[in-house]
């Protein structure tokens, strides 16, 4: 029976619409009249849907493959695999520098040594240039083995540079390893609360930087592992509340970016991130100097799989939403949102999870913004149904505060106070009830038994002036919902609508 869990099922959801065609046009190739059992099984995974799986079963066993189905549904797979592999050839830096490997290697064996160390001397240069450490490894090990072949007056001399050679790049290798675990070790700090406000998760970060592998950028000896050393860095900054030092920090990742080749860059997966992550802190900063001619680099990029594809769309919409939204650009949020929604549906179970969650809270802040208050109902509760505890946790904390927020804006005071008791329980249970959270469940609980009027006001403005106090200190600058909950009473206070206050602010 064919699952949505099943191999060929995933593989064929991975694959891009010239995939699919590369594949059809080689599978059919000596295929003289009639179906091709191979097209006939992939074009029926493909359409499949989830409540599609026995009924497609039951018309497949009733055809003509019916009896070999899971026969040809491994062939299939094999086939499949083949030919994303030989689509792929050439196309990409470690693709080619694998086939001129492999030519090396095949002159090697036809005893051609001389021809053999072309091809070598080209291919190092190349994987040199660009880091690709454990093909160099292979490329020494062929090249000794020519030594080995061929006799030379120094061969004593150049086989201990050979050796050399290797015991550098296995040092560097460890190396990279070495600040890639520290890096994962801090993403996944940055991806689980995006701001380290208890004790344990300050330790964390701080045990991370104090570690002699960061004390100085001279300790890392790859390229590669000076972009880990910065990323480290622009995350500690950013964990901390320090939004400029962060910022610094990117820009630092930006220029060592742009000091290696297009090649490198073409082949670089952390390239496009530390470009989205660089638009993250010009909207943090207000500073949309070169938002633009970034944006246009991100969407320049080709990418490498459906995969990369999917990320990009999550990123390129994030951060132009949260432009729109700061520059009050409402009908150019609009068509990014419409933009969201169709990827949405297109993308469907495929989306990453933190980066969903931030799309869905920047669309209901953006109909908060701008007083559509039913649709940013809508968009929260897509966060509200979210289980997984594993992402974004500051997101799902705050959902819980925005929530009576919006139902006291809307005019249901009957919700606010069941609303703000269960959002109580929710923070306090994952222990995330810290002085902000306590702070605006106390106000609100005080704002919506007042009637209209100047008490209300006055109470919004002493709420005002409480969270003004808590916004200058370092650790809660850059918390979440702060500037929201801000713009909001200053909004109310003044008669102001909300987008309003955010075009006057960026200008």
């Amino acid at each position: 029976m064919l699952k949505e869990t099943d191999d060929i099922v995933a593989l064929i959801r991975s694959m891009t619409v010239a995939e699919k065609r590369y594949f059809k046009n080689q599978a059919t190739r000596h295929t003289k009249g009639g179906s091709n059992n191979y097209v006939t099984l992939f074009d029926a995974i493909d359409k499949l849907k989830p409540i599609e799986e026995r009924k497609l079963t039951r018309r497949l066993t009733q055809s003509r493959i019916g009896n070999h189905l899971a026969t040809v549904k491994y062939q299939l797979y094999l086939l499949l695999v083949r030919c994303l592999t030989d689509y792929r050839s050439g196309k990409s830096l470690d693709s080619e520098l694998q086939e001129s490997y492999n030519q090396a290697l095949t002159l090697f064996e036809r005893g051609l040594y001389a021809q053999c160390r072309k091809f070598l001397d080209k291919a190092r240069l190349r994987a040199e240039e660009n880091e690709r450490y454990v093909l160099l490894l292979e490329l020494l090990k062929l090249e000794r083995r020519i030594l080995l072949m061929v006799h030379q007056r120094d061969f004593e001399s150049r086989l201990e540079t050979i050796l050399a050679e290797e015991k550098e790049i296995i040092g560097r290798v460890a190396n990279q390893s070495d600040y890639f675990q520290l890096y994962c070790s801090a993403m996944l700090l940055e991806k689980t609360a995006s701001r380290a406000r208890t004790v344990a998760e300050r330790s964390r970060l701080d045990d991370i930087m104090n570690t002699p592998f960061m004390r100085d950028e001279a300790e890392a000896r790859s390229f590669t592992a000076r972009i880990y050393f910065h990323k480290i860095r622009a995350i500690h900054a950013s964990a901390s509340g320090n939004t400029a030092a962060a910022q610094r920090e990117q820009r630092t990742l930006l220029d060592l970016w742009h000091s290696r080749t297009d090649e490198y860059l073409a082949a670089a997966a952390h390239y496009k991130k530390d470009l989205i992550n660089y638009l993250n802190f010009c909207l943090s900063s207000d500073d949309f100097d070169d938002f633009e001619d970034i944006l246009g680099r991100i969407k320049a990029l080709q990418p490498v799989s459906i995969d990369d594809q999917i990320k990009t769309f999550q990123d390129v919409c994030h951060v132009e939403l949260l432009y729109c939204l700061q520059r009050g650009l409402y009908e150019q949020g609009q068509q990014v949102i419409a933009e969201i929604a169709d990827g949405i549906h297109r993308y469907e179970g495929r989306l990453v999870g933190a980066r969903s969650m931030a799309l869905f809270y920047n669309i209901t802040v953006f109909y908060f913004m701008h007083g559509q208050l039913s649709e940013a109902l809508s968009w929260l509760e897509r966060i509200l149904v979210v289980n997984n505890a594993g992402y974004r946790r500051d997101i799902q904390s705050f959902a819980r505060l925005l929530l009576p927020l919006i139902h006291f804006e809307m005019g249901n005071t009957d919700l606010v106070e069941t609303l703000l008791r269960s959002a109580y329980r929710y923070l306090q249970s994952r222990d995330a009830l810290h002085e902000f959270e306590r702070l605006v469940i106390r106000c609100l609980k005080r704002l919506h038994t007042l009637p209209e009027g100047p008490d209300q006001r006055a109470e919004m403005q002493n709420f005002l002036t409480e969270l003004t106090r808590l916004s200058v200190r370092p650790e809660s600058r850059s918390l979440l919902g702060l500037n929201e909950f801000q713009m909001w009473l200053h909004s109310s206070i003044d008669g102001l609508p909300l987008y309003e206050l955010y075009r006057r602010r960026t200008r």
